[in-house]
């Protein structure tokens, strides 16, 4: 199989989707698929891909929980009407914007990941 990239994911996602393709655990048809289901199961992907990350996942485990996390999402975007080109235009400014490496243009006070930290 050729390596996949961007226009052959979205490819794919839409033929899977249009052909209306079923989950062969769940049942479920993509065709189906509403915004509240996609995002509802990206919920829960993530946190599965947290509990690997947390408890110390094999690089495999993570690996098929990350894929799971992004076969959602991609899923999602197509129901939005999004394209995943759009989405990593947008991620790239956004990490332009927000990160540097000049200590001088950092605004926070109180520097931290989270919300609470930096309240």
């Amino acid at each position: 199989m050729p390596p996949m990239n961007v226009a052959s994911l979205e490819s794919l996602v839409k033929q899977l989707h249009e052909k209306g393709a079923i989950h062969k655990k769940r049942g479920f048809s993509l065709a189906d698929t509403t915004p509240q289901l996609a995002t509802n199961h990206l919920l829960e992907e993530v946190v599965e891909l947290q509990g690997e990350c947390i408890l110390g996942g094999t690089k495999e485990t993570i690996k098929e929980e990350a894929a799971d996390v992004m076969a959602i999402f991609l899923h999602l975007l197509h129901v939005m009407d999004v394209s995943l080109e759009e989405v990593l235009e947008t991620c790239e400014q956004k990490l332009r914007d927000v990160f540097t490496f000049d200590p001088s243009e950092v605004i926070s006070k109180n520097p931290g990941l989270t919300r609470r930290a930096r309240e």
